[in-house]
């Protein structure tokens, strides 16, 4: 992936993750529902990797993992996002697979 930009990622409700992040320009959310469903989690230090701005757009799948310090999420089309996670985080490694839908805030 060629370009980053920082941003945030949180648990909303059981089993709901939102990550924000500013992509030329435009506040993007990607808001995803995910099995299984894991304690609340939150990332001041995430980082999206994509290619182009239109891969961060409509639903996609998502697989990754979430951490006792780190979590990572790929998306189907390519991008993915990484981060460490503020504390408290998991007490375990967890697998995660799940989808969701990009939209411009």
């Amino acid at each position: 992936m060629s370009k980053s930009v920082p941003g945030v990622v949180a648990r909303g409700s059981t089993g709901q993750v939102i990550a924000y992040f500013v992509v030329e320009g435009t506040q993007l959310s990607f808001t995803s529902t995910i099995s299984p469903s894991v304690q609340p989690f939150t990332s001041q230090d995430a980082t999206l990797k994509y290619d182009n701005k239109s891969d961060l757009s409509s639903a996609h799948n998502i697989s990754g993992s979430i951490g006792t310090a780190t979590f990572s999420f790929s998306f189907d089309n390519g991008p993915s996002i990484t981060g460490d996670l503020n504390q408290p985080a998991l007490s375990s490694k967890t697998s995660v697979t799940g989808s969701g839908t990009w939209a411009a805030l």
